[in-house]
This record gives structure tokens, C-alpha cells and sequence, in this order.
């Protein structure tokens, strides 16, 4: 099978507060459960609190993010931290995620994104169309 080099890697590496996870990979369907859970941390809120422009509103809105991903893509993760309720998550740990996300989590996911919006180009789809 032939992988044109602008497909990111499956999966991702990411260390919040010193201990690092290794993703399982990235489906169509754990992506479908990401947005589900997102919804359920924001109690069915989630499209109100991403229209918000407001600093607090971006700052829960990428802790919902983090912590929606991780749960589904970092094994272990919901066990090591135990976020039975997102209102119990310390600020300084909240921190932590949004670093996470943004540095380590979001750069990945971007690249997923680009590839999957824009066009492949002629000479890497008829490569591929040999597999």
C-alpha cells in the first residue's frame, strides 16, 4: 500500500502533567463519539458554549475538547483522572489540558483536517489508486 506523505500519522502522542498517552487511531467512528461526548460535558449546551466570544467561554470550550478527545482516543486516560464531573476539574489541571490541546492534541488533529477538506492532488490519487 502506498502512503502519500501529506497523510498524517494514525495516531498521536500527548503528555499532560508528565505522564504520556498514546492515542488508539483516529476513525470516523471514534470521531462521531468525540462530538457526542463534548455534548454530554457541556449538558447538551455545546454549540452555545463554541458561539461564545468571550475569554471563559474559549477556555471551557477547549477543556470540553480536550477532555471529549482524550476520553475516546487516550486509553487510560478517564481511569488517571477520574472526571466523574467536569465541575470538579481543578483550574490549574484545566490548564493543563488546554496546553495540551493546543500544543500537542490540535496540531495532529489540523493536519486530519486538511487532508481530509482539501483536494488530493492528481499525482497522489492516481498513486494511491493502485492500492
Amino acid at each position: 500500500m502506498s502512503v502519500d506523505k501529506t497523510i498524517p500519522s494514525s495516531s498521536v502522542s500527548i503528555t499532560i502533567d508528565g505522564k504520556t498517552y498514546k492515542s488508539i487511531d483516529l476513525t470516523f467512528g471514534n470521531f462521531k463519539r468525540i462530538e457526542k461526548e463534548k455534548s454530554n460535558l457541556a449538558n447538551g449546551d455545546y454549540h452555545n458554549l463554541a458561539k461564545r466570544v468571550d475569554d471563559a467561554g474559549w477556555f471551557n470550550k477547549i477543556v470540553i475538547d480536550a477532555i471529549a478527545s482524550y476520553s475516546v482516543l487516550l486509553p487510560g486516560f478517564t481511569e488517571d483522572v477520574n472526571y466523574n464531573d467536569f465541575n470538579n476539574i481543578s483550574m490549574v489541571h484545566g490548564r493543563l489540558l488546554y496546553d495540551s490541546y493546543m500544543n500537542q492534541y490540535l496540531p495532529w488533529f489540523q493536519g486530519w483536517t486538511n487532508f481530509l477538506l482539501n483536494p488530493i492532488s492528481k499525482e497522489s490519487q492516481s498513486t494511491n489508486d493502485k492500492v
